[in-house]
């Protein structure tokens, strides 16, 4: 196989920082080379040194054969590197055809745009992707599955020697993972080489030819896809095995705090009956489209309940808005922590006391003295690194923004959280540190929902499963009970409220 990409002892530092040190890589043509490793093992630094972000200390690279230095990101893109970021770069305000052209546009009569080519262009490269796209609206108008595959298409039209796809799946359903994990397939039959970025592990095994394991800046080991397997993998990239990632304790199950009476949004939520007591987890499955963040939101405040009644420790409650929850005790932790959870440009002291600030103020003053305070204190009890409650949110990693996040809605004195999609893009060993704070909270009397779409997690957290399908609650399991099949079973099947 041609080598497109050959790595030799890069290394590269920050103040305060080894981010590499003397890592090598290789990459092939019409190979998927699994790039794996917890947040903060070095991944992104690596790629941004391929890309030409930054520089290398030291060591060498080898592009397409040839030893190259002074990388930039333009000089990459010409020869044939593109990189998907998790964050999709496509300009919302733009339509289809103009993000896939963008930089690369085709020029007619000068100096205007030959815009009958352009679309003619985008629909070959779109008909090749099978991607049915209104090319008219806006990309911010259209489904984040197609957003994506936009960005691949772009790789496409530029003809790109090496796909970098990080986190491509992370925002994707089931059917979506499907049809992308099949184009990647493709792609390797036209000796395109891919280096694949993803916590899926499952992912990594159905694509990957070999897997580069990083832990801590350094190169662990890089090992052939069929001739390893999960705990392996997991061992290497954290050191300890798969069975030590799962948590669950002993925990006495206290009295009933939340309660829903066959409560409906008029949508797509119907009839739903379900309760959570004290020190209990409660993990809510279901495929996207079920109605289970909407059950959530309803819960919060955030949309109405049209029909059915919610009890909170036997007392009926109707929240119109989320504020009349949060003073209930309840906290919702987003699937989307990004957008909805968390304000990046803030640190992390200013977010933790976004729901309190009526307590740190004195006179209408606020108390930059009572803020730091309690954010030091949730900062060194859920273990946020860097542990310093003046760092920018941004710059954390997708776990310590999770628990910022958690970290709020303690400071709020919350003791119902709901949980959705709690570990969406965060590395096995910070979603470890995730279930255990859930069991922590749960071991201390909080009730609590988890909505999750991956059923491992489901199983090794919750001591109830309740499957949702089409607005319906369909099946419940004490966790014993359960397993992956059945969750899939009642999950998918089309009879709704009579599975």
């Amino acid at each position: 196989m041609d080598e497109l990409i050959r790595i030799e002892g890069v290394s590269k530092s920050f103040p305060g920082v080894k981010t590499l040190d003397r890592v090598s890589f290789t990459l092939r043509a019409g190979e998927v080379n699994a790039l794996v490793g917890e947040n903060g093992a070095g991944k992104s630094s690596l790629m941004k040194i391929i890309t030409g972000v930054y520089q290398p200390d030291e060591g060498e690279i080898y592009l397409f054969g040839e030893k190259r230095r002074h990388l930039t990101p333009r000089l990459t893109r010409d020869l044939g590197i593109s990189m998907i970021h998790q964050e999709l770069s496509l300009v919302p305000q733009m339509n289809a055809v103009q993000n896939l052209l963008l930089g690369r546009e085709i020029v007619g009569m000068r100096p205007f745009l030959d815009l009958k080519k352009s679309r003619k262009e985008a629909q070959a490269i779109f008909e090749r992707l099978e991607l049915d796209v209104d090319l008219n609206v806006p990309v911010s108008q259209l489904p984040i599955a197609q957003q994506q595959m936009i960005e691949i298409g772009r790789c496409l039209y530029a003809k790109s020697k090496v796909i970098i796809m990080d986190e491509p799946t992370s925002s994707l359903t089931e059917k979506e993972v499907r049809k992308l994990l099949q184009l990647v397939k493709t792609l390797k039959e036209e000796k395109i080489g891919i280096i694949y970025i993803s916590h899926f592990l499952k992912e990594i095994f159905q694509v990957s030819d070999r897997c580069t394991v990083l832990r801590d800046g350094k190169l662990i080991d890089v090992v052939q896809t069929a001739e390893t397997n999960e705990d392996n993998l997991v061992r290497m990239m954290v050191g300890r095995e798969l069975s030590e990632l799962r948590v669950r304790s002993d925990r006495p199950k206290g009295r009933e705090v939340l309660r829903l009476d066959q409560v409906s949004n008029g949508r797509d939520v119907k009839d739903v009956s379900l309760t959570i007591n004290e020190g209990e987890i409660v993990g809510l499955a279901g495929i996207i489209g079920a109605g289970r963040t909407s059950l959530a939101r309803m819960i919060i405040g955030d949309m109405p309940v049209v029909r059915g009644q919610m009890l909170i420790r036997g007392k009926p409650v109707n929240f119109s808005r989320p504020r009349d929850a949060i003073k209930a005790g309840i906290a919702y932790i987003p699937e989307d922590r990004k957008g909805k959870g968390l304000v990046l440009g803030m640190s992390v002291a200013s977010n933790i006391s976004l729901p309190v600030l009526n307590r740190m103020t004195r006179q209408g003053l606020i108390r930059h003295s009572l803020i730091y305070r309690e954010a030091d204190r949730h900062v060194h009890n859920l273990n946020i690194k860097p542990a310093n409650y003046q760092n920018i949110v941004r710059n954390l990693s997708g776990g310590n923004q999770q628990k910022v996040v958690l970290g709020k809605w303690l400071a709020a004195n919350a003791n119902i959280f709901i949980f959705n999609e709690p570990t969406r893009g965060i590395d096995i060993g910070a979603k470890r540190e995730i279930y255990k704070l859930m069991d922590e909270l749960a071991q201390k009397g909080a009730a609590i929902l988890l909505i999750s779409s991956e059923l491992p997690e489901l199983l090794g957290v919750s001591d109830r499963i309740a499957v949702m399908n089409q607005g319906y609650l369909v099946k419940e399991w004490p966790v014993e009970e359960a397993s992956e099949e059945l969750i899939v079973k009642y999950a998918l099947d089309q009879g709704g409220e009579n599975a």
